[in-house]
């Protein structure tokens, strides 16, 4: 910068010089010396001698005098002035060299890169991380190719995501269920692989942890158990002897029950014959009690005038266990028998009065068995005619 200043200020004066009646000797360092020793320039005055840097004459021509010394410019006649160029290594001066820099970039409107992050048209991309449509770059949009492009709970139909799905287009997550997706956690729509949802039922009726249907029952949102099963501890349970009750109820087990070991249709407890019933009792009806029958057998022991008996040493039949039933198979097992001495048909019974006279029940016979009618005084010692029918 201070050599481009120097030339300047030098031309200028070079310039000014002659106009003011000065020679470049004026600009020496001497004032008043115009011998013009040592000066570094030649000034050639129209149609006038020149002087040489050394006083001696000069040549008529005017043309410049060396003076054996370098010179950094030629001067010529006013008005012709030639500039020195600079030195080659100078820097070229920017005048807005200290002005600040604008380094923003202005949108060229590039290319998509046509990926997730940069998907579009030029000039407007967009990532599509997020994206409702799918986290996919389709062509230009944000659009999927399948159920994992899109959010939780839709699925990829025609390159969009969307609550509508189907058995080819599947949710990300949860279930399909009648067409739309939904979370999966509900007993009558159950699933988490986007999938057509499953209706829990049955003996797994609730829908659990990762949308799969489980056998929970009996509390809370818990479903209800299907046909076949009932609810035992808090699990359904196929409906049987150990875990009996109506379909959907509550189980019990029939192991030790009274009215029966088995599990009825009905899903209650109770027989279908001596077997299901405790020892000393028969089933009758369907339910185990004490009253039995040739057609209901005691489960053990012997059926007794009706009632079930450890044995039939008292019994008012016989004291001949047959077929399960107390009677008799001659007059000796009818000895102390309350209907009567007589044997009759297998069962113990009179043919008349004689066959009564040690008879509990009366001492006439009534009909083939022992008993009382009205005013008989037949009765033994202490018991009364009910109903004209037997002494008590």
């Amino acid at each position: 910068m201070r050599w481009l200043t120097a030339v300047v200020v030098g031309v200028c004066c070079a310039l000014l010089a002659p106009g003011c009646g000065l020679d470049v000797q004026g600009l020496s360092d001497t004032p008043g010396d115009d011998s013009g020793a040592g000066s570094d320039a030649t000034l050639g005055a129209e149609g006038g001698d020149s002087s040489s840097g050394d006083g001696s004459s000069g040549s008529s021509s005017g043309g410049p005098i060396d003076s054996g010394s370098s010179h950094d410019a030629t001067l010529d006649a006013p008005g012709d002035v030639t500039v020195v160029d600079a030195p080659p290594d100078a820097a070229p001066v920017d005048a807005l060299a200290d002005a600040p820099v604008d380094v923003s970039t202005a949108d060229t409107g590039g290319s998509c890169a046509g990926n997730t992050a940069s998907c579009g048209t030029p000039g407007n991309c967009v990532n599509c991380t997020g994206s409702p449509s799918g986290g996919k770059c389709i062509g230009t949009t944000c659009g999927c190719s399948g159920p994992a492009d899109c959010p939780t709970g839709t699925a990829c139909t025609g390159g969009t995501c969307g609550a509508s799905c189907s058995s080819s287009a599947h949710c990300n997550g949860g279930c399909c269920n009648a067409g739309t997706c939904v979370a999966g956690t509900a007993n009558a729509a159950c699933g988490s692989n986007g999938d057509t949802c499953a209706a829990c039922g049955g003996q797994n009726p609730t829908c659990g942890a990762g949308g799969t249907c489980n056998g929970s029952c009996g509390s809370g949102s818990d479903g209800t158990c299907g046909t076949g099963y009932c609810c035992m501890a808090g699990q359904c349970a196929a409906v049987g002897n150990s875990a009996c009750g109506p379909s959907g109820g509550t189980c019990v087990d029939c192991s030790n029950a009274s009215t029966g070991n088995k599990c009825l249709s009905g899903g209650t407890c109770g027989c279908s014959g001596p077997g299901d019933c405790p020892a000393g009792t028969a089933c009758n009806g369907g339910k185990c009690s004490t009253s039995c029958s040739a057609s209901s057998l005691c489960n053990g022991g012997c059926c007794s005038g009706g009632t079930c008996a450890a044995d039939c040493s008292s019994s008012p039949d016989g004291n001949k266990c047959n077929g399960g039933v107390c009677g008799c198979g001659s007059g000796a097992d009818c000895s102390g028998a309350a209907n009567g001495a007589a044997c009759k048909s297998g069962t113990c019974g009179c043919n008349g009065g004689s066959d009564c006279s040690s008879s509990p029940y009366g001492g006439s016979c009534q009909n083939g068995t022992c008993g009382c009618t009205f005013g008989c005084f037949c009765c033994p010692f202490g018991t009364t005619c009910l109903n004209g029918s037997r002494c008590q």
